[in-house]
C-alpha cells in the first residue's frame, strides 16, 4: 500500500466541499500522516455545517496490535455523526458505543438478515431479499451509499418508523443485488433496479 491513496494526500476535491454527507473510509488510519489529514479535513468539514459519516470496517491486522487499532478507531468514530458498523464489529467497537451515543445515527448490518438503525433512543429494522451471491465484496459500501442517498436532504425529524424502514430495506435491497456480481463496482445496483423491488412490495 505504500504510495498510495490510502497515504498520499494533499487536498479534496471541491465537490466534497460542497456536499452536505462528507463520508470516510478507515483503511488509512494506522499511518500518522493519514490521520493528521483525515482529522483536519473532519474538522473542515463540520466548521461547513457537514454531516461527518464513517464506515468503521473495523482491520486489526494492519496494525501493530488490536488495542492501537481500537483505541485509534474509537477516537474517529467519536467525531462522527452517521456511524455503521458490521454485525462482526460489534463485540470491538460498537457495544458501549451504541449505549452512549443515543443522538447518533448508528447503522449496524448483518448480512443477509438485515440491518438494524439506532437513533435518537429508537431502534429500527428491516430485512433483505434472498438473491443467490457471487461475491459479497462491496456490500456494505453498496449499502451505506444507498441508505445515505435516501437521509440526503430530508427533514430527519419527521420521519416515521414506517419511513426510516423503508430507507433501511432500500439499502439492504441495494447491498443484496451487489453480492449478485463479481467485484466491488459492477454489481452496484441502478436507482430503477431498487425501486422495482421496491415498488412490488407496495
Amino acid at each position: 500500500r505504500k504510495g498510495t491513496a490510502d497515504y498520499d494526500f494533499s487536498d479534496i476535491p471541491d465537490f466534497v466541499k460542497t456536499s452536505d454527507i462528507v463520508v470516510f473510509g478507515t483503511l488509512m488510519l494506522n499511518h500518522s500522516r493519514s490521520r493528521e489529514f483525515l482529522n483536519s479535513q473532519i474538522k473542515a468539514a463540520k466548521d461547513r455545517g457537514q454531516i461527518i459519516a464513517m464506515d468503521v470496517n473495523f482491520r486489526s491486522d494492519i496494525f501493530a496490535s488490536i488495542d492501537e487499532a481500537k483505541e485509534i478507531y474509537q477516537s474517529f468514530i467519536e467525531q462522527a455523526d452517521i456511524v455503521k458498523f458490521s454485525e462482526d464489529e460489534i463485540p470491538f467497537l460498537g457495544g458501549e458505543f451504541i449505549k452512549n451515543n443515543p443522538n447518533k445515527m448508528i447503522l449496524v448490518t448483518y448480512g443477509s438478515k438485515g440491518s438494524m438503525l439506532v437513533y435518537k433512543g429508537q431502534q429500527y429494522f428491516a430485512s433483505s431479499i434472498k438473491v443467490k451471491p457471487i461475491d459479497t465484496t462491496g456490500a456494505g459500501d453498496a449499502f451505506f451509499g444507498a441508505f445515505l442517498s435516501r437521509i440526503d436532504g430530508e427533514d430527519l425529524a419527521s420521519l416515521n418508523k414506517k419511513d426510516w424502514e423503508s430507507k433501511l430495506r432500500f439499502a439492504n435491497i441495494a447491498a443484496a443485488i451487489n453480492t449478485t456480481a463479481i467485484g466491488a463496482i459492477d454489481g452496484i445496483p441502478s436507482l430503477e433496479d431498487v425501486n422495482t423491488i421496491m415498488e412490488k412490495e407496495l
